[in-house]
């Protein structure tokens, strides 16, 4: 499923139609080996949001990939696939919970139409403290 903004690589871009088969040959091929997405992105000179691109339409052709910080790797196992599983959905719900705090922020934005931080500071001095 393409992501908004996103879709050149979440889409089939052309590097996904080009990689796709070396990337899940190589996952196939070596089983038991973790391979980091930096090591995929030095092989195929790509960039990360592409090796993204390509796992994410692997798993959605229904190729059992997992992942994890260790690297991309292929099973037929089905509790490293719940692992992966877990992990993923983690991910997920990490990212939903940052969305709903911009949500509210923006919420408080509107209502307020006025920004300040936590404590009262104006942006501008938040600005200038950090920058």
């Amino acid at each position: 499923m393409p992501v908004n903004g996103f879709e050149s690589y979440t889409d089939m871009s052309s590097s996904v139609r080009k990689h796709a088969t070396r990337v899940l040959d190589g996952l196939r091929n070596q089983p038991d080996i973790k391979i980091k997405s930096k090591k995929i992105e030095a092989i195929l000179e790509i960039k990360s949001n592409e090796v993204r691109a390509i796992m994410h339409h692997l798993r959605d052709q229904g190729y059992p990939i997992c992942s994890s910080s260790q690297g991309y790797w292929y099973t037929e196992d089905p509790d490293e696939l719940d692992n992966s599983i877990n992990h993923l959905t983690q991910r997920a719900n990490s990212i939903a919970w940052v969305a709903n705090a911009l949500s509210r922020t923006r919420d408080n934005i509107k209502a307020n139409n006025n920004f300040r931080s936590k404590n009262g500071t104006e942006r501008e001095e938040v600005q200038e403290k950090l920058f």
